[in-house]
């Protein structure tokens, strides 16, 4: 089969400076090539295949380093497809990838020999960490066969250092080359002396008979044949032949390196002293080498687990000690201002009012952060539940009302195509439809208006468009045709510009133009919006045409997230 990504070299042209040969295996072509397209950009050499059978063939005609296929496919499953692949190369790392991620299938994934598994819809930045493990287990395991290939030519050179007995050499040196190659038929040929015929002086699986030189057999059921000429001073002594019948494979390009310093070591047995050293000293070298990536990976690996911990316990800690005196600023603030503990005067009433404000801005931050914290360390558990769509929306755009109405920002909502009911964690949702109705009056000047549109809309009308790649679509749930609603938050603010668009949903990120350095901010609001959402199982987009022409906001969420059944609601009922 063709690679599907036209841009990607074929992988025996592949440069060595590429992080690493991924076969990617998905019967859905559009998700194929996107991934494939991500991983190429991001330094990977990339073949991607819709079919099992094709991919297979793929594994049979060239090295791959990491095999990433879909766990169910029609033709061949992914746990089908990877054992096959792992009789091909025994070292291949194998991933799959699927969109149900319960202990059973992680169980059975890593009893076929996986190395890990990839939850659909993933994401990028997720994905990155596992192929970069995925690639140092690789590495090992080559390293270890390689380290495996040399301390079995480390002995043979020990033994044969030993002895003149050609018979000897000749036995040890086929066993050795016999176990490296897991050939079906190895023969070790040797000139006569009138030099115009090999003799199968040695041979394993078959017997021993005279070869004319020119007249070397052709057998069909053969899948690889090597043929190795052991040389001395550039003079031919004879040929290492090695022929492995069909197993779904070929030598590996680690056994040809084995086979050629075999039949080095066989044609110069006077030289194995020399060859005993370097070989050891490769052995010693090779080892400690594996020995210092593997310390190297579980002191970072320490380090890590060693930061989240602490950043946890001081964003806790830090979350207790901060809100505590601060509702009592806040609290007493209103107190102040309340009439009947006493009169103050209109500059003392600004002045508190002031510090009500920041207090509670600052208490948001607080909030904001710790819920950040909660995410990224999967402590923060939603509690959906069904409620009214329109109640939800419109209490959200009532904490607006004032602040719209001082800046003369006209401010609606259209819902008419909108379900009545949605499954959610109401206070989450709230959150969601507060930071972005906030940051639409923070970037709005005055005489704008802000839309909020919400619609039913179908599983292939919720996915995000091509010119939106900061946000993946997610994997619909359930077999509906109408299962996703979508919230859009519309401006005429100060708007975006293109080469911003991507930067928006990162941490503590705040775009760099002097529209927007007057508003105050910290870069948490979008960043936090964007995991609440896809932890409800959808998506979050963008778009703008530019700045100063306003922009859209757009949520998807499922209607009934996974795993949730409420009795209270049909939430895929639409409103008249």
């Amino acid at each position: 089969m063709k690679n599907l990504n036209p841009s990607t070299p074929p992988l025996s042209q592949a440069s060595d400076s590429t992080l690493g040969r991924v076969l990617i295996v998905d019967d859905e072509t559009e998700l194929m090539a996107a991934l494939s397209g991500l991983l190429q950009d991001q330094g990977y050499a990339v073949a991607g295949y819709t079919s099992g059978n094709k991919a297979l063939m793929a594994l049979r005609e060239e090295d791959f380093d990491i095999l990433l296929t879909d766990l169910r496919m029609p033709e061949m499953d992914g746990m089908t497809l990877l054992q096959a692949g792992l009789e091909i190369d025994p070292d291949l790392v194998g991933i799959l990838m699927t969109g149900q991620g319960t202990v059973q299938t992680a169980v059975e994934i890593m009893k076929i020999g996986a190395f890990d598994y990839v939850l659909k819809p993933f994401k990028l930045r997720a994905m990155l960490p596992i192929l970069s493990r995925a690639m140092g287990v690789r590495r090992l395991r080559l390293d270890n066969m390689q380290l495996r290939e040399t301390a079995t030519i480390y002995e043979l050179s020990t033994t044969i250092a030993s002895t003149l007995d050609s018979n000897t050499i000749l036995s040890k040196v086929a066993d050795a080359a016999f176990r490296q190659s897991e050939a079906d038929e190895l023969s070790i040929l040797l000139r006569t002396p009138e030099g115009r015929e090999l003799h199968v002086a040695f041979a394993r699986g078959k017997q021993s008979r005279i070869i004319p030189e020119d007249q070397m057999p052709i057998q069909a059921d053969i899948e690889s044949a090597v043929s190795i000429p052991m040389l001395v001073g550039g003079e031919s002594v004879g040929v290492l032949k090695v022929n492995t019948r069909p197993r779904y494979r070929k030598l590996r390009s680690g056994q040809m390196k084995a086979l050629n310093i075999l039949a080095g070591i066989a044609a110069s047995a006077l030289q194995n002293a020399r060859l005993h050293e370097g070989l050891q000293q490769a052995a010693i070298q090779l080892e400690a080498k594996v020995e210092e990536r593997t310390r190297d990976l579980e002191t970072a690996l320490g380090r890590v687990e060693t930061m989240s911990r602490h950043k946890s316990q001081f964003l806790a800690n830090m979350s207790h000690e901060l809100r505590t005196p601060l509702n009592s600023i806040i609290g007493f603030a209103d107190l102040l201002q309340d009439p009947q503990f006493g009169s103050i005067t209109a500059k003392q009433g600004c002045y508190l009012g002031h510090i009500h404000s920041s207090g509670k801005h600052l208490l948001s931050l607080i909030n904001d952060l710790l819920d950040l914290s909660k995410v990224e360390a999967g402590k923060l558990k939603l509690r959906p539940e069904a409620f009214p769509l329109a109640d939800a929306l419109t209490a959200a755009l009532d904490q607006f009302g004032t602040q719209v109405d001082a800046k003369g920002v006209a401010l609606s909502l259209q819902m008419e195509e909108a379900p009545d009911m949605l499954v959610a964690d109401p206070l989450r949702f709230t959150q969601i439809l507060y930071n972005l109705l906030s940051n639409a009056v923070k970037f709005t000047p005055t005489g704008g208006t802000i839309t909020v549109a919400a619609k039913m809309v179908s599983r292939s009308e919720s996915r995000g468009s091509g010119s939106q790649p900061e946000t993946p679509d997610p994997k619909p749930y359930t077999l509906d045709s109408s299962d996703f609603v979508e919230i859009a938050v519309s401006d005429t603010g100060i708007g975006i510009k293109a080469e911003d668009l991507g930067r928006l949903f990162q941490e503590f990120t705040q775009l760099d133009t002097t529209l927007v350095k007057p508003h105050q901010g910290t870069g948490l609001g979008l960043a936090l919006t964007k995991r609440l959402v896809e932890m409800h199982g959808g998506a979050v987009t963008v778009v703008s045409p530019g700045e100063g022409h306003g922009s859209t906001f757009t949520v998807t969420l499922p209607l009934q997230p996974p795993n949730v059944t409420p009795a209270s609601a049909n939430p895929l009922t639409p409103q008249s």
